[in-house]
């Protein structure tokens, strides 16, 4: 001992169980994963995405991006909205997958087509 009452370093190690932390046991957790789960993925073969969904999704970004073009974005717009209503209808079909990407292509491509028209309808952008 250094001082009175404080041990000195070396005191401490001399004690049983000095080193080791002790482990108390916590609650038991339910496990989210199901026993004998390794945690790889196996993907089964299921549908291909439809290329007429992935278009629709690539034009109404185009027609968002490109909307102070004009009407080349409305072009593009009106086309991502035809393409994604053939992909929502093979989708429903169970012909092929990318519904999400369809309906995505159809929201953004109406959305870029009326911003068009009413951008160029009103003058705005136009420089008058």
């Amino acid at each position: 001992m250094l001082f009175h009452g404080v041990p000195s370093p070396r005191s401490l190690h001399d004690q049983p169980g000095a080193g080791r932390a002790a482990v108390r046991p916590g609650p038991r957790v339910a496990s989210a994963t199901p026993s004998g789960y390794d945690g790889s993925v196996e993907r089964s073969p299921g549908l291909p995405t439809s290329a007429a969904c992935v278009a629709s999704l690539v034009l109404g970004v185009l027609s968002i991006l490109f909307a102070a073009l004009g009407y080349l974005a409305f072009v593009a717009g009106a086309t991502a909205v035809v393409f994604g209503i053939i992909g929502i209808r093979r989708a429903n079909r169970g012909m092929v997958s990318g519904r999400g990407l369809a309906v995505a292509g159809v929201v953004l491509g109406a959305v870029g087509s009326v911003f068009v028209f009413l951008t160029t309808s009103t003058g705005v952008g136009s420089g008058q």
